[in-house]
């Protein structure tokens, strides 16, 4: 039985968005139960959750996720690029702007 590697580092913070993440979180406080919003209407804004993640080869993760199995990421090769890649991510967030700075679906 093969163990899976725990990030030996890691960072989560929430961000808006726009765009539907299949579903999108309407808010990083509210109840279990009412966890998600599923489709957004046009212009409302929805959250994300964002982690910043050392991996065990000795790279860096940022990733973004929705409320199901919908992720983006992108690895980086030091820390500090992937710290600062965390920290100035557009709030709101939107799949386009994400695509330009080269993340891929995780």
């Amino acid at each position: 039985m093969s163990q899976k590697s725990q990030p030996l580092e890691r960072l989560e913070k929430w961000i808006q968005t726009p765009d539907d993440w299949y579903p999108t979180f309407p808010h990083p406080r509210v109840p279990k139960e009412n966890e998600r919003c599923g489709k957004m209407k046009p212009r409302q804004l929805g959250f994300v959750r964002v982690f910043f993640s050392q991996l065990s080869d000795g790279q860096y993760r940022v990733s973004l996720w929705g409320g199901d199995d919908h992720g983006l990421e992108l690895d980086q090769p030091s820390r500090m690029e992937a710290l600062e890649l965390y920290r100035r991510l557009p709030n709101p967030v939107t799949h386009e702007a994400l695509y330009s700075l080269g993340f891929n679906h995780a």
